[in-house]
């Protein structure tokens, strides 16, 4: 059993292509052939699950450059080789350049099989090339989908980390303006607690070290408090009035004095 071989054979004579399938299964392949001659049944039987296609340069009704044709318009990826009785170098130039992977000449075929074997193994490596680079531009846009996703998803992270900063920045300038008015409340203020022994009559307190002291005394000496003197009410009516009463006293006993 060969290597199955699907191949169409464009070719006006049958005992050519009868010579065609023969050097190709003395090559080692299993054809599974046909022959067409005019454009209608080329184009009706070409086909992506081909294998290749042997096209005659030149017949009355259809040529291999018009095959050519056909196969780039519906975007068929099949090894085209041209096989004919004479070819001049220019046309044989023209057909390489129209896509046929290589020309021979009938009166060659020996070389057919050879031909076929390197069309189908570049066949397949445009395959795997194609495949390879199908393959490296979905992982390369695939690649872009997560760079992208991961980008954006920094950006988010570094805008609510700047929103952060931002919320702690001005909560600790909160808590620096809240520790200096903190401060500054402390620095007016001095705290006196404790045991204050005190006169029970004179209302002087007694230090540490055993000394008495007035209370505005002992308290100025403690903390930044600062007394303004004056009378209160109470104190008006139990002294100032009492004082002035002894002073009009002795004014009245120095005049009756003077008057003896």
């Amino acid at each position: 059993m060969g290597i199955p071989l699907r191949v169409l054979i464009l070719e006006d004579r049958e005992t050519d292509a009868q010579l065609m399938v023969e050097q190709l299964r003395d090559a080692g392949f299993d054809p599974d052939w046909r022959r067409v001659d005019t454009e209608s049944e080329f184009s009706t039987a070409v086909n992506a699950e081909l294998s290749l296609v042997l096209a005659d340069y030149h017949l009355p009704q259809f040529d291999a450059l018009q095959a050519l044709q056909i196969l780039r318009q519906r975007n068929l990826d099949l090894p085209v080789l041209v096989v004919t009785g004479a070819l001049g170098d220019e046309a044989a130039v023209e057909c390489l350049r129209q896509g046929a992977v290589d020309y021979l000449l009938k009166d060659r075929l020996a070389r057919l099989g050879d031909a076929v074997k390197e069309a189908l193994k570049k066949k397949q490596t445009r395959i795997e090339r194609d495949r390879a680079e199908a393959d490296l531009r979905r992982a390369h846009d695939e690649l872009e989908r997560r760079v992208t996703e991961r980008t954006a998803d920094l950006m988010l992270v570094n805008d609510n980390l700047g929103i952060e900063v931002a919320e702690r920045r001005k909560l600790q300038e909160s808590l620096v303006l809240k520790v200096k008015e903190l401060q500054d409340a402390l620095d007016q203020v001095k705290l006196l607690s404790g045991l204050l022994p005190i006169c029970s009559y004179c209302k002087k307190i007694r230090d540490d070290e055993n000394y008495w002291h007035q209370v505005d005394t002992f308290i100025r000496q403690r903390s930044d408090v600062r007394f303004s003197h004056g009378v209160c009410p109470d104190c008006f009516e139990r002294v100032m009035q009492t004082e002035m009463k002894d002073h009009l006293k002795k004014l009245s006993q120095g005049g009756a004095d003077k008057a003896v």
